[in-house]
């Protein structure tokens, strides 16, 4: 029997520090580092150290500023500094949760190293992840990464490139590759792009482009009234938020377009209103596009000249002959 589960990580209206947080390389003349990563459940699962702690799994997370410690009981041992308690609300329907806020941490990720930084650690057990997708995932890093780096992850080969800005020049057009403008809005990236839905109606979305969402793309219909739940679906689980499980629509849309390219027949997610309307601001964004579309490319994410670089890989191929 074929199974699959989407692991939905979306930690959207926090209130996090607005203190800028600096990663470089060991060496300023280093032009770029290659990391491999865990490909678990179309998440990018990279090593990472805190003040100098064992290796820690933290999700690559395109969809979320700063940096989380999801698994509090790892926490005692990462001699974590000047701890503060804050609320936070996350995904999901239920109330405000308890955090930590550390700050002056050091992290080493190979060869890279930042310090001053913050980690919220979230307290209780919100996610059993491991249960879910075979694997122990102790936190998300974000948004401060790419903010430092141009970032390229090769789903094919299961390696994150992170490259020097100085260094760094953007691969020629060819035929399986293309780079298109994205948009930069608190250290998250989003695309402006067209879908054909199920009744071939065609609608302009902004979306956020999430390598921590796990499902293909969700659509929020409270956000556009173009945006209409397929004729054939079913209402199910989508995911876990910090505030509990998430429940919504599945169904399929026809085409999704990433400048010349285009994904046929996706399933698309639309969870209820009541899970997200409070996390996210309606009016600006209409939903999200996640790992089961994203790892189809191998992607470099540049914040620095606000574009994104596709280049069809494995999974694109595979996908065709589903």
């Amino acid at each position: 029997m074929y199974f699959r589960i989407y692991i939905i990580l979306i930690f959207a209206g926090i209130n996090f520090s607005s203190q800028a947080q600096t990663f470089n390389f060991r060496n300023e003349k280093q032009k770029k580092f290659t990391l491999s990563f865990k490909l678990v459940s179309n998440l990018v699962i990279i090593p990472l150290k805190i003040n100098n702690s064992d290796t820690l799994n933290f999700i690559l997370d395109t969809g979320i500023k700063s940096t989380m410690l999801i698994d509090a009981s790892s926490s005692k041992f990462l001699n974590l500094k000047d701890m503060r308690s804050q609320k936070i609300r996350g995904l999901g329907q239920g109330n405000d949760i308890d955090v930590l806020v550390s700050t002056g941490n050091r992290f080493n990720i190979g060869e890279i190293f930042g310090e001053n930084q913050t980690v919220y650690i979230v307290m209780g057990n919100q996610f059993n992840i491991k249960q879910k997708v075979g694997e122990k995932i102790h936190g998300i890093i974000g948004g401060e990464i790419f903010n430092n780096f141009i970032v390229e992850i090769r789903y094919s080969s299961q390696r994150v490139i992170f490259h020097s800005k100085k260094f760094f020049q953007t691969p020629s057009e060819r035929k399986n590759r293309t780079t298109i403008p994205i948009i930069i809005l608190d250290s998250k990236p989003y695309l402006k792009t067209s879908l054909v839905l199920d009744n071939d109606s065609v609608v302009e979305l902004f979306l956020l482009l999430d390598t921590g969402a796990s499902d293909a793309l969700w659509l929020f219909t409270a956000s556009d009234s173009q945006i209409k739940i397929p004729s054939k679906t079913i209402y199910t689980y989508l995911g876990s938020g910090l505030n509990g499980e998430i429940f919504g629509n599945k169904g399929r849309i026809k085409k999704i377009s990433f400048g010349k390219f285009e994904i046929l027949n996706s399933t698309a997610s639309f969870p209820d209103t009541a899970a997200v309307q409070l996390s996210f601001n309606l009016s600006k964004q209409n939903g999200n596009i996640g790992g089961e579309i994203l790892k189809r490319f191998n992607l470099t994410f540049n914040y620095f000249e606000k574009t994104l670089t596709l280049r069809k890989n494995f999974f694109f191929s595979m996908s065709r002959l589903m």
